[in-house]
């Protein structure tokens, strides 16, 4: 990201998830809060585009949380640039992905209701999209 930012003249989407993060301490894996903060907003071209591939809305609140950590931690919310679901991939897969296939109404709907949840974090989440194995 940094080498990136070094040369950039436009900002990249950080597509990706925020798996078990919680408030503060530490994500899935050796991330912390603050280096998925960092890669998804923090960074001068970052712009979040989180993975809301979970039915249940869990990773939605992942984000949402995260928003609300950038504002306790930075001073500023994180404003997110859209949603990613895998509806359109998990019926082009042999793999169903139970658990993970959201259509890309519904992953907007989860990311909109939670950050809409806490007036802290409340916004407009302007695009949505769905990943595709195809052309």
């Amino acid at each position: 990201m940094n080498g990136y930012g070094s040369v950039a003249k436009h900002p990249y989407f950080d597509f990706g998830d925020a798996a078990g993060c919680p408030p503060t301490g530490n994500c899935i894996g050796r991330w912390t809060v603050e280096d998925v903060w960092y890669v998804s907003w923090g960074g001068r071209w970052a712009l979040p585009l989180p993975e809301i591939y979970a039915p249940n809305g869990s990773s939605a609140r992942e984000w949402q949380r995260l928003s609300l950590y950038s504002l306790q931690r930075h001073g500023r919310a994180m404003i997110i640039a859209g949603d990613m679901s895998q509806r359109r991939a998990c019926r082009q897969s042999a793999d169903p992905c139970r658990g993970m296939n959201n259509s890309p109404e519904r992953a907007w709907r989860l990311l909109s209701r939670a950050l809409n949840s806490e007036p802290r974090t409340a916004q407009s989440v302007r695009w949505s999209t769905d990943v595709t194995w195809g052309k």
